[in-house]
């Protein structure tokens, strides 16, 4: 005889039933990681703006009020490797940061290596025959496809940034921060330029740099003049965006003048940034 009963097993049921609980718990919790890392991201990245706007408070204080040179072809190009003016904005910078992590935001990481040697001083030419980088700025350029322009990081900045071989282009404020979009673009010669000096009036409204946004009205789709900013800001941003959920445009984070740093969804971040030549809108960012 036998001196006890077989052990039962699990029946099929009983195992499908197990199968769909863990299958419920893990579509509960995918997402909830998915929020927490991209939260995560946002706090490094807003650390990160904290300590250029630092960085430019402290440079400032040693150099009579004025912010770093940003002498590029965009405020995301922080150096200007074959075109216009050779120019390594980051030298003056480095003494004021820890490391050139800083330039580059953790929710935007492929192909960044080659871009964190920083020249000897700012027009050190060095650098210029480097091996090319993978470039993420340039909306022409497909993600990660080598080409020789630019030295791009993954944010915008603003103050104190010019066209090269042109002083006098710099950013226009086009709107305020959460002016509303008009449907009718305003005169952007009576629109004031940001600043190339610290202290300046209403610095809790300017916005000194950005998470890199950018449009260029000319490419497909082309805006039609006049009302440029009202279709940009439906639309978004065409190319690279560091924060996004399900492939869209999620928000970006904004440092301003006084050192504070603001995070703004899609819902409120709109093209109002442009630089300009007389009334002409060129590349837009959003704040």
């Amino acid at each position: 005889m036998e001196s006890g009963r077989r052990k039962r097993g699990f029946t099929l049921v009983e195992l499908l039933v197990v199968i769909g609980i863990i299958a419920v718990l893990i579509g509960v919790l995918l997402p909830a990681l998915a929020r927490a890392r991209e939260s995560s991201i946002r706090i490094k990245c807003a650390s990160n703006l904290r300590q250029i706007g630092i960085a430019a408070m402290n440079y400032a204080a040693e150099n009579k009020g004025s912010l770093p040179d940003v002498r590029s072809n965009n405020p995301h190009y922080i150096v200007n490797r074959t075109a216009f003016t050779w120019w390594d904005g980051r030298v003056l910078w480095q003494k004021y940061l820890k490391t050139a992590d800083i330039f580059y935001c953790p929710g935007f990481s492929p192909g960044v290596d080659l871009r964190k040697t920083v020249a000897s001083d700012a027009d050190d030419r060095t650098f210029e025959t480097a091996a090319k980088d993978a470039q993420v700025g340039w909306r022409g350029t497909p993600l990660n496809q080598e080409v020789d322009l630019y030295v791009s990081i993954h944010y915008d900045i603003f103050g104190g940034w010019s066209r090269p071989g042109n002083g006098s282009n710099r950013i226009v404020l086009a709107l305020r921060p959460d002016e509303p979009v008009p449907s009718a673009d305003p005169v952007l010669t009576s629109c004031p330029k940001l600043p190339t000096r610290i202290n300046a009036k209403n610095s809790s409204e300017l916005p000194m740099a950005a998470d890199a946004t950018l449009r260029e009205p000319s490419e497909p789709p082309g805006l039609s003049p006049g009302t440029i900013l009202s279709q940009a800001s439906k639309l978004g941003p065409d190319y690279w965006t560091s924060h996004r959920r399900k492939g869209k445009f999620d928000g970006i984070n904004v440092l301003f003048y006084d050192g504070h740093v603001v995070w703004r969804g899609a819902d409120r971040a709109m093209a109002r940034l442009t630089w300009s030549n007389n009334n002409t809108f060129n590349y837009l960012y959003w704040y």
